[in-house]
């Protein structure tokens, strides 16, 4: 109960410190500026000159680095700060009407300009009858960009005195995505992958065993040896935990 007293700066910085991760990395990953980021764990939004909309882009980056809750980082921001309101400078309602007129007169003419312009020239050029049969059925698409999961397969090395080659494993460790998380894993000391993983992605290791540090443990599940071994926690519960 008392992290619902906490304000917005300090929930996310002690999400950010429970993850490891520094301010300086946000800023070069986000592309958001590192004063801005100290204003939010600051509490000092309220004092930077920028719009209330550039304001919540730079927490939704934020809150979405660390895997966060989107929508309640955003409604903590306006429990603290509030919704914003654009200020529109009064001009006496002689000026707008002359402005208006204006804008009206300018849009008849060029309404009028073109009509006549496209006129002139069609009656000047005759349309090409081209037949049915020797019209190009070829019809290009716009592509639509999709988002395809990802699946990858990560297989340790042993050096060998002949050289490097790859070792067999019979053991597998399998992350897949349900919600967007942040995690960091572990093998013998060493940080093998560090990312944000959306719904769908799939992560299969042959090391064993793995440390694993999930922002987000109801967000991914584990199998081991392709058996189950359920999600890992509850949904925005962060949890360290070794597999198997």
């Amino acid at each position: 109960m008392a992290e619902e007293f906490k304000s917005l700066g300090e929930y996310l910085k002690e999400e950010r410190l429970k993850r490891g991760i520094t301010l300086e990395e946000i800023s070069q990953k986000t592309k958001v500026s590192l004063r801005y980021l100290e204003d939010i764990e600051n509490d000092d939004l309220d004092k930077v000159s920028i719009s209330d909309f550039y304001k919540k882009g730079i927490v939704r980056k934020y809150a979405n680095y660390l895997g966060l809750n989107e929508s309640e980082i955003l409604e903590r921001y306006r429990s603290q700060y509030g919704e914003g309101k654009e200020i529109f400078v009064e001009t006496s309602k002689k000026q707008n009407r002359c402005k208006w007129q204006y804008i009206v007169y300018l849009s008849i003419a060029v309404i009028v300009f073109l009509t006549f312009y496209l006129t002139v020239n069609y009656n000047s050029q005759k349309p090409e009858y081209i037949p049915p049969e020797s019209q190009s059925s070829n019809i290009t698409f716009p592509e639509v960009e999709t988002y395809t999961p990802a699946v990858e397969i990560y297989t340790p090395t042993v050096k060998s005195q002949e050289g490097v080659y790859t070792s067999t494993y019979t053991s597998t460790i399998k992350v897949v995505a349900i919600d967007r998380t942040w995690m960091r894993v572990t093998y013998e000391d060493e940080v093998i992958y560090e990312g944000i993983l959306k719904a769908g992605d799939v992560k299969i290791w042959t090391y064993s065993p793995l440390f694993l540090h999930v922002g987000n443990a109801g967000g991914i599940e584990v199998f081991y040896n392709n058996k189950s071994l359920g999600v890992l926690g509850k949904k925005g519960e962060v949890i360290k935990k070794q597999i198997p």
